[in-house]
């Protein structure tokens, strides 16, 4: 069985700045190209901004316009687990190119990362005063709260020839954003029992982003060995001699779905590192005709276990195709 793994981590003291992590900010390139171009992907409006080498490390710079959902302001106190996940899940999708294309040069990216400028974020603030400093023209997001402006840092595989790159770029930039998977929110709690065989129920949700009704199956609650080709990952999660609760499901058009513990959602964050979320599938059909799935909750329990655990339906995934752009 194939699992994907989710991992949230959270953040350094935002009160505690050291000069090295200042540092780390700056962006100070060794060699820039200014591109300086605005583009619309995947309903964000985003300023191309440049190519930078600095540190060995070459950059394509972006700053876009996101969605954020008001709920999830950096000012609101996060309290329950329920509340880190949530928070961003209403955003737009998010902008990874796997591949650029610039005056004829082919451009490839091993990885990103996003930052929204807030009070607390040092780094965003020097790189919007960098980029302006460039004459990038910014003006798009005059009126828009710095919360909902996002700076995004596309990581370049191999070299950019710098000296063969040079302005103007009208027409001679194309941008392939990759596919990515995006949680719809969903919050459907069910009590059920351990171990046994569930009642053959049809439930449903409604899908918001569809606007249609769907529908699914569970058919059990089982006690997974996390041990073996999952073995660093239970170490952390499951004390000697018990299982992690898994989730097996059936949905309607092969609907991925997150499960979680209730009880686990409804209490305090954890500040250090985590697994949040494992779930799989394979291509093995269910007693429904659809194919079976599953999701490992981070709920340990002993070999003998035989209760009820009250589970939320917390999100599915929804993929969000490739998408390439002129600019």
């Amino acid at each position: 069985m194939l699992f994907h793994i989710l991992h949230s981590f959270a953040g350094k003291d935002a009160d505690t700045m050291l000069l090295r992590d200042l540092k780390s900010e700056f962006l100070i390139p060794d060699k820039e190209i200014i591109i300086n171009k605005a583009f619309r992907a995947r309903g964000q409006d985003g300023v191309l901004a440049s190519l930078t080498l600095q540190d060995g490390k070459q950059t394509l710079w972006s700053v876009c316009r996101s969605s954020i959902r008001d709920a999830c302001d950096v000012k609101c106190e996060l309290t329950t687990n329920r509340d880190i996940f949530r928070c961003g899940m209403d955003a737009a999708p998010g902008m990874f190119p796997c591949e650029a294309r610039i005056q004829g040069h082919k451009i490839t990216f091993g990885g990103g990362r996003s930052r929204a400028v807030f009070p607390e974020n040092v780094g965003g603030y020097m790189r919007l005063q960098h980029f302006a400093e460039q004459k990038v023209d910014l003006s798009v997001f005059d009126g828009t709260d710095l919360i909902h402006v996002m700076i995004m840092a596309w990581e370049v595989n191999g070299e950019v020839p710098f000296s063969e790159i040079s302005p103007p770029f009208d027409g001679d930039i194309v941008l392939k954003i990759r596919e990515i998977v995006r949680q719809q929110y969903i919050g459907r709690t069910y009590d059920l029992p351990f171990g046994v065989a569930l009642p053959d129920e049809r439930r449903s949700f409604f899908d918001n982003e569809n606007n249609v009704e769907r529908y699914f199956y569970i058919n059990r609650l089982a006690r997974y060995d996390p041990r073996g080709s999952m073995q660093a990952t239970g170490e952390n999660t499951c004390p000697s001699g018990f299982g992690l609760a898994y989730v097996e499901y059936e949905a309607e058009d092969d609907i991925q779905f997150l499960f979680y513990e209730k009880e686990y959602l409804d209490s305090a964050p954890e500040r250090a590192g985590r697994t949040i979320g494992i779930y799989g599938s394979t291509t093995e059909k269910g007693p429904h005709g659809l194919k079976l799935q599953t999701c490992v909750l981070k709920k340990p329990v002993p070999k003998d276990f035989d209760g009820h655990i009250s589970i939320e339906l917390f999100s599915r995934d929804i993929r969000v195709p490739e998408e390439t752009i002129v600019i």
